[in-house]
């Protein structure tokens, strides 16, 4: 039994916040179901990318100027270090609940510890991970992995036999144009990762530098570093403005506030030559014309413009596969495309990325074989989206989502089933305050950041 999972996001909460430790408790007991329902002969975990995100963190917008996109070099490394220790520290016990994983499959009684194995391939927020073996070695010490890891680097794919799963499973950021540098390969920045740190993590930052240090300019970041959650992204602008007013109800400073460090944010953005070598590498001219015009709408706070293009040409590209019959979903099309070890399509090929769960069948590669399928993970995170108000303004809502995908080997599950995709979500009533875990005991520090738990019986790298 594979089971795949990806997008968790997991930060040191200098820019965001992550996925609470509920999510990967409840994950841990329904995988012990599993077992018990489907009596597999293995239990494989696999990770596939945005797991320990390390380009969601503040670090990045220190003074010395080191970026994701620096050159490598010692101070980066110090840099990439001190997130991940960061990131294991503030998310100590969701990671434990996986670590314990084989310990509540053997309690449950259906399954000895052996055959229960932890995969992790990269995506393009953990990709640094492979930069400096001292951050391998942290990541696979942390994790219980094995040597390979730290010796061979983390893979950015995963596949399996024929005979066995006959799966290919990637990230899927080599499918998108920001996230992606065909000329340098996943182990390289990208555009993407200039968005997220000059844009996103800035911006609640400089608004804040304009509000001040009261409480008013602590709410207004803690509220708009969630905006890295709002799906999809073509609404960005008009979710920020939506929270700003509803923080200032009305009051012109908040406004003035958002103006301000939009402003600043977008006018550096588009100066900085680092950020335009890494367009001038990932985009054509024209897909760089239009970037830079819709960032220009963003600082003139054009809502209607910047929401109304990408409507436009979301439209377009659907009505190009309709009338071409391409798969509706983009990450489908470039799924057909996968081949296994042996060089043939395998019959299921699992992406992550999206942070949208599905399953689109894409059918049979001959005549005489039996369908395949494009199936995506999901995510495990916070999504804002806005809401169907019937014309009566933009509001926009949250809740939590966390889902997975799971395969199963000839002879698994009584021989009776394939795979299945599961998505769930959770809404906190707004009113309530969630008790807080009690504070965990004090940590022994180490050269590579905290220590791990007690005993335990790891999970073991494939």
């Amino acid at each position: 039994m594979l089971i795949f999972f990806s997008d968790v996001h997991l930060t040191d909460t200098s820019s965001s916040d992550t996925m609470n430790e509920e999510a990967f408790d409840r994950f841990a007991d329904q995988v012990v179901d599993l077992v018990r329902r489907r009596s597999p002969q293995e239990v494989r975990l696999v990770l596939l990318g945005d797991g320990l995100d390390l380009v969601r963190s503040s670090h990045w917008l220190r003074p010395d100027g080191v970026r994701p996109w620096s050159a490598p070099g010692t101070e980066q490394e110090q840099v990439v270090l001190e997130i991940l220790r960061g990131i294991f520290r503030t998310n100590r016990w969701a990671i434990d609940h996986l670590l314990d994983l084989p310990a509540r499959i053997a309690l449950s009684g259906h399954m000895p510890q052996g055959p229960i194995r932890f995969d992790y391939v990269l995506g393009n927020h953990d990709w640094l991970i492979n930069r400096y073996a001292s951050a391998r070695r942290l990541v696979a010490d942390r994790l219980h992995l094995g040597q390979a890891y730290v010796h061979e680097g983390f893979p950015f794919v995963f596949r399996s036999p024929p005979q066995a799963y006959d799966v290919v499973a990637r990230h899927g950021d080599v499918h998108d144009r920001l996230n992606y540098a065909p000329a340098e390969g996943q182990e390289a920045p990208s555009l993407g990762d200039a968005i997220i740190v000059e844009l996103l993590n800035r911006f609640p930052l400089e608004v804040g530098k304009e509000l001040g240090t009261d409480g008013d300019g602590k709410e207004a970041v803690r509220r708009l570093r969630e905006i890295d959650n709002v799906r999809p992204m073509t609404h960005l602008a008009t979710w920020v403005l939506e929270t700003v007013s509803e923080l200032g109800r009305g009051n012109p400073r908040f406004l003035t506030a958002v103006d301000r460090a939009m402003e600043r944010v977008v006018d550096e953005f588009r100066r900085d030559p680092a950020v335009r070598a890494l367009a001038a590498g990932q985009l054509s001219w024209l897909q760089r014309r239009y970037l830079w015009a819709l960032l220009a709408d963003v600082r003139r706070r054009k809502v209607n413009v910047l929401d109304s293009w990408p409507r436009l040409v979301d439209r377009i590209v659907r009505g190009w596969r309709l009338v071409w019959n391409l798969p509706g979903s983009k990450y489908a099309a470039r799924a057909l495309n996968e081949r296994g070890a042996d060089g043939r399509p395998p019959r299921f090929v699992v992406y992550g990325h999206s942070h949208h769960s599905e399953s689109v069948p894409l059918g049979p590669a001959a005549r005489d074989e039996v369908d395949r399928f494009y199936l995506n993970t999901g995510t495990w995170r916070t999504v804002w989206q806005m809401a169907e108000t019937g014309g009566a303004g933009n509001h926009f809502a949250s809740w939590k989502e966390m889902g997975y995908v799971v395969l199963y080997a000839p002879g698994e599950a009584g021989g009776r089933h394939e795979f299945e995709v599961w998505t769930g979500g959770l809404r906190d009533r707004p009113a309530e305050k969630v008790p807080s875990r009690p504070p965990s005991p004090p940590e022994k520090a180490t050269a590579d950041g905290p220590a791990p738990p007690g005993p335990q019986t790891p999970l073991t790298a494939g």
